[in-house]
C-alpha cells in the first residue's frame, strides 16, 4: 500500500495596529495586535478538507469584536490556485464557520476553512485582533 498525503505549512504572524494611546510605539497594554494565521497547501498528494484553524489565545489577551466590516470579528481568506481566485469572508459571533469565538482574556478562537486545499499554493488564512491585558 502506497499512502500519499498532503503536506501543508502554518505560519502565525503579528503586526501592532496602535498602542492603544499615542500611536504605534509597542507592545504595551492597552494596545491592539492582528493575527494572521495562513495554512498552505505546500506537497503532495491528496486533498486537505476540513481544515480548522485554531488557536489558544493567552490569558494575556483579550479578542476584540467588531473589528471587521463593521460588526465582524474574523476575517477568512481562500485562495484557489486552479482559478487563480480569492475569495474573503467576514464571520461575526454566531456564523456556522466560526467553530469557537468569546471576548474574554484567554478564549479561543477556531474558524472552519470550509474548502478543499489540494494544489501548490492554495490556503486559507484568519486574521483577528486582541487588545494586551
Amino acid at each position: 500500500w502506497t499512502v500519499n498525503a498532503p503536506v501543508l505549512n502554518v505560519q502565525k504572524t503579528q503586526s501592532l495596529v496602535s498602542d492603544g494611546t499615542n500611536g504605534i510605539t509597542g507592545f504595551i497594554p492597552g494596545a491592539i495586535v492582528e493575527y494572521t494565521i495562513r495554512v498552505t497547501y505546500a506537497s503532495g498528494s491528496g486533498s486537505a478538507t476540513g481544515v480548522i484553524i485554531s488557536d489558544n489565545i493567552p490569558a494575556t489577551l483579550a479578542p476584540l469584536a467588531n473589528q471587521y466590516d463593521t460588526d465582524k470579528e474574523v476575517t477568512r481568506t481562500v485562495y484557489d490556485d486552479t482559478g487563480t481566485s480569492t475569495t474573503t469572508t467576514y464571520l461575526q459571533d454566531g456564523h456556522a464557520d466560526l467553530d469557537s469565538w468569546g471576548t474574554a482574556a484567554g478564549s479561543d478562537v477556531a474558524v472552519d476553512c470550509n474548502t478543499t486545499l489540494n494544489e501548490a499554493n492554495d490556503y486559507c488564512e484568519i486574521k483577528f485582533k486582541v487588545t494586551i491585558q
